[in-house]
């Protein structure tokens, strides 16, 4: 497992491998709004000498193809450590060596209501609230921790280099989502209804040609359509502009910073 190394300045945290030095050239971590925390590391697997032949006999809970891929098993058991952790894990990323572990707290809705939509004062441009979930109380849960990345952190960490991941060398990041955070699942549209968003969609270019466009708008409703697939809808406080997407032709979005 790799070994913490001090930092400050923030909530921040870097670990690093036996024997490692931080690079003297960067041995500082700049703190932005995201990711609000980040865990990272390379490791090399330490647990091939150490498997007995009784645990080297019993089955892997994971397929051995999932090596050097993200395979749907491999998200479930990294999805089973974050809500162990009271935690959700709402997105994970696979590239370039590095594996990218989004936590929150899981939302709690006020109580079921009707499809989630704007008030005219709002579609007009008023700020709506931050969020829909329940105002905080002693019950309600804290946001997501340093602690709580560096717990995932560890026990993804065990996970992973058992099943030789990655050839056993990768770097994990686990962070929170931040406060300009993606959106990524029908939920995360459903539950920011009212905020305003970067969206960048599929559309129609010149000549009927395939193109892409990004739009800076409120999310003004976010609801499941005819064909059962979620429809967000859009509107522009400067025009007045409504237009509504749905889910599949958004390639990504996320939330805008209102002061």
């Amino acid at each position: 497992m790799p070994h913490p190394s001090g930092c400050g300045g923030g909530e921040m945290a870097l670990y690093l491998p036996p024997g490692a030095c931080p690079d003297p050239v960067r041995d500082w971590y700049e703190v932005g709004l995201t990711p609000t925390f980040f865990v990272g590391g390379r490791f090399i697997n330490q647990m091939r000498s150490t498997r007995s032949t009784s645990a080297a006999a019993t089955p892997d809970p994971l397929p051995s193809r999932s090596l050097h891929t993200l395979t749907p098993e491999i998200e479930t058991e990294l999805a089973e450590i974050a809500s162990a952790a009271g935690c959700e894990l709402i997105h994970v990323e696979w590239k370039g060596g590095v594996l990218r572990l989004i936590l929150d707290r899981p939302f709690r809705p006020l109580a079921p209501t009707a499809p989630q939509r704007l008030t005219t004062a709002q579609s007009a441009g008023t700020p709506p609230p931050l969020d829909t979930a329940e105002p905080a109380s002693p019950d309600t849960p804290p946001g997501v921790s340093l602690g709580d990345c560096e717990l995932v952190a560890r026990q993804a960490s065990a996970v992973l280099d058992l099943i030789e991941f990655g050839n056993g060398r990768y770097v994990l990041e686990v962070s929170s989502p931040g406060l300009d955070r993606e959106l990524y699942r029908p939920s995360d549209y459903e539950r920011f209804v009212g905020r305003l968003a970067r969206v960048t969609f599929d559309a129609t270019g010149p000549a009927g040609h395939p193109a892409k466009r990004t739009v800076v708008a409120r999310l003004a409703a976010a609801a499941p359509g005819a064909g059962g697939t979620l429809e967000v809808t859009l509107a522009d406080d400067r025009t007045g502009e409504r237009f509504t997407l749905g889910f599949d032709s958004i390639r990504r979005a996320r939330l805008e910073i209102e002061l």
